[in-house]
């Protein structure tokens, strides 16, 4: 998965600059040795679609 990731894609930063969304895109530009990566942060952190779910639980369209 992390080779397989698209480093166009920006990583999303929650208010904090915690990553959000897009580890596997920082993995990935960490083993290019990438000093620089795209990235969006919230001004304001949204409150979580979901907690303390078992992964199985949540519905994935295929």
């Amino acid at each position: 998965m992390i080779q397989d990731a698209d480093l166009r894609y920006l990583i999303i930063l929650c208010a904090q600059g915690r990553v959000m969304d897009g580890m596997h895109r920082v993995a990935k530009a960490s083993l290019l040795q990438q000093k620089d990566i795209l990235a969006v942060q919230f001004e304001q952190t949204p409150e979580p679609d979901f907690i303390n779910v078992n992964q199985d639980d949540l519905d994935y369209e295929d």
